[in-house]
């Protein structure tokens, strides 16, 4: 596997992090819409306000309906090649049905370097590190790449939803963080 250094976001990352949006915003990809939407109203100048936003979901989300979450990117050779999303709290906004516990992007130029793999590794140990022993992860039935790499991790396909929001079929996979 490559090198990644997985870490939050400091102010000093901000033109790699634009960057990263750029290539997020332009990733027409079947799977690029996610992270797309993600950041389709990020304006340059915001980057401070998002650095709080992201600290204070880590603490105590503004909506009591969100879950608490952490925000990780990773860097190869300074630049963010991956963004990982932990959140903790399953019965809050379809997390449970729809959402899990693992959220992640990997935009079109980065992929096919094991890059979500390594970063689903750095999460597992999170989530040992606060005795979370078994985590969701939900996938797009077509998404083949990532439902490779969840059975690869040890993902145990357990069903499968409708997202009528997405309009997508979602694979639901649980992984045993302890085997």
């Amino acid at each position: 596997m490559s090198h990644l250094e997985i870490r939050r976001l400091t102010e000093n990352d901000e033109q790699a992090f634009l960057n990263y949006v750029e290539a997020c915003k332009n990733d027409f990809t079947t799977f690029g819409h996610f992270a797309r939407h993600r950041y389709a109203n990020f304006k340059v100048g915001n980057y401070k306000q998002l650095l709080g936003e992201l600290q204070q979901v880590e603490i105590s989300p503004k909506d009591c309906n969100q879950s608490r979450q952490i925000s990780y990117f990773a860097f190869k050779a300074g630049k963010i090649v991956g963004s990982i999303r932990c959140r903790f709290d399953l019965e809050k906004d379809d997390l449970l049905l729809y959402g899990g516990h693992i959220g992640y992007d990997v935009p079109e130029f980065a992929r096919g370097q094991h890059i979500a793999e390594e970063m689903c590794q750095f999460a597992f140990k999170h989530y040992l590190s606060v005795n979370i022993t078994s985590i969701l992860v939900t996938v797009d039935e077509n998404n083949f790449a990532s439902r490779h790499i969840i059975e690869k991790l040890g993902g145990q396909l357990n069903n499968w939803v409708y997202d009528s929001e997405d309009q997508a079929i979602l694979a639901r996979y649980w992984i045993n963080l302890l085997k």
